[in-house]
């Protein structure tokens, strides 16, 4: 069964570059934390199963971890 989130980096020219799957949003958010290079990087979270799109910047990542 495939993971329900596809995580992506944003890029500067607005193409978007997949970095990975997750189960869950929690580990989407700790996939970006791990690929992020700094805080002003975007990236979209796609939802296959409600085809909703998250979009967020890696600065923004504390405060959906908890921290």
């Amino acid at each position: 069964m495939l993971n329900p989130y596809d995580v992506f980096l944003i890029k500067n020219d607005g193409l978007y570059l997949w970095i990975g799957d997750a189960d869950s949003l929690q580990s989407a958010w700790k996939l970006i934390e791990a690929k992020k290079s700094s805080p002003e990087d975007k990236f979209k979270v796609y939802d296959r199963n409600s085809s909703e799109t998250i979009e967020v910047r890696a600065g923004q990542l504390a405060t959906k971890l908890g921290g």
